[in-house]
């Protein structure tokens, strides 16, 4: 085993650690020749870097959380209209979220244009 090798030295996301881990996980996996070993190795960095990326954001959300918990108690006499918050609204992914989502359609729509390729070669050949 090489001595302490940072696999995801220069990663800021989410996307961009699985997305290295992906292409480390082809060159060492041991069911493709590789060494158990450094595997083990990548797994543990891969899940120190996510967790390492989580945490920040963590802390952001439990300051918000807390300040949106504390602010949306209406005042006496006032309705609670959530047109007027100073908040945004939550979007609907995060931006790790939305990578992920992205790469899962795009790995529908590429299966569903290969079975339809499929099923149009199998159409010909049986018009044959």
């Amino acid at each position: 085993m090489p001595t302490e090798r940072s696999w995801f030295k220069s990663i800021r996301s989410h996307q961009g650690a699985t997305k290295r881990w992906r292409e480390l996980a082809k060159k060492y996996h041991p069911d493709v020749g590789g060494n158990h070993e450094i595997m083990a190795e990548i797994n543990r960095q891969y899940q120190q870097v996510i967790e390492r990326l989580a945490r920040p954001k963590s802390k952001k959300q439990a300051a918000t959380t807390t300040t949106t918990a504390h602010n949306s108690a209406p005042a006496d006499g006032q309705e609670d209209d959530p047109a007027s918050s100073s908040q945004p609204p939550d979007p609907l992914f995060d931006d790790d979220e939305y990578g992920e989502v992205v790469d899962l359609v795009a790995d529908i729509t590429s299966r569903f244009i290969k079975a339809g390729v499929r099923a149009f070669a199998r159409r010909r050949r049986a018009a044959r």
